[in-house]
């Protein structure tokens, strides 16, 4: 006996029953083999019962023919079952995000998580990669850890809420699923600045270095000195320039 339908990595046991053929009577004793095509499962004694087990989830994703050969004894015969064919399909899988960081301030790095789990009756762990969007957009890839999880890293994301999701893409062995919408909110950021003229350097890494988006309160140019002051519209790491609040 066996169960004909089951997901990749499912443990799923097969049994054999020996009886005799009448009018031999008795009850076999010795082993009974189990084999997936010339592949063998596993073996197992035969009960007082007339009956053997074996149990297994190492079955790949696929069509299997499923043999039981019994080897025999002093009293019967060996012989081998007819065939039966056990079909494997891939295990579901869900996915679910996280953030370590929400709401987060505009310019700040954040990295979002997506965990992959194998649904019931399934096991195994899911690899492969995710694919993380913002709508239909995507912002970027990460691949599975020996954990089922995957991260993606950035700062470009503007002020406002972004509706973020995390896709994982299935392989061989798990399907591919989705997680629900994820709300990532951005705020401003808030730096108090002195009145006047300000020297400023900007160490921090954003999307956007435009004088206008970092210091919107700014009433005048950005400057630097190459020789003579030349006003510049973009804040660069590791250059400080003059700007007037």
């Amino acid at each position: 006996s066996w169960t004909p339908l089951i997901p990749q990595d499912a443990v799923v046991t097969f049994t054999a029953t020996v009886t005799p053929i009448a009018p031999v009577v008795g009850t076999p004793t010795g082993t009974v083999t189990f084999k997936a095509g010339a592949t063998t499962i596993g073996s197992a004694p035969v009960n007082g019962s007339g009956q053997a087990s074996v149990s297994s989830s190492s079955l790949s994703v696929g069509n299997h023919p499923i043999t039981a050969v019994y080897g025999g004894d002093g009293s019967f015969n060996p012989d081998t079952s007819s065939v039966l064919n056990q079909t494997v399909n891939k295990s579901s899988s869900s996915t679910s995000l996280s953030c370590d960081l929400n709401p987060s301030p505009y310019g700040q790095k954040i990295t979002f998580m997506a965990t992959i789990a194998t649904m019931p009756p399934g096991g195994g762990m899911p690899a492969g990669t995710v694919t993380f969007k913002e709508g239909e957009g995507i912002l970027g890839t990460g691949i599975l850890n020996g954990g089922g999880t995957a991260t993606f890293s950035t700062n470009a994301l503007i002020v406002g809420n972004h509706s973020i999701t995390a896709e994982y893409n299935g392989n061989a062995n798990y399907t591919a699923s989705a997680s629900v919408v994820f709300d990532q909110e951005v705020t401003e950021s808030h730096r108090a600045i002195q009145a006047g003229w300000n020297m400023i350097s900007f160490p921090f890494i954003v999307g956007d270095y435009s004088t206008s988006a970092l210091f919107p309160t700014a009433i005048s140019n950005a400057f630097i000195f190459t020789g003579r002051y030349v006003p510049v519209s973009d804040m660069t790491n590791g250059r400080g320039a003059w700007l007037r609040f």
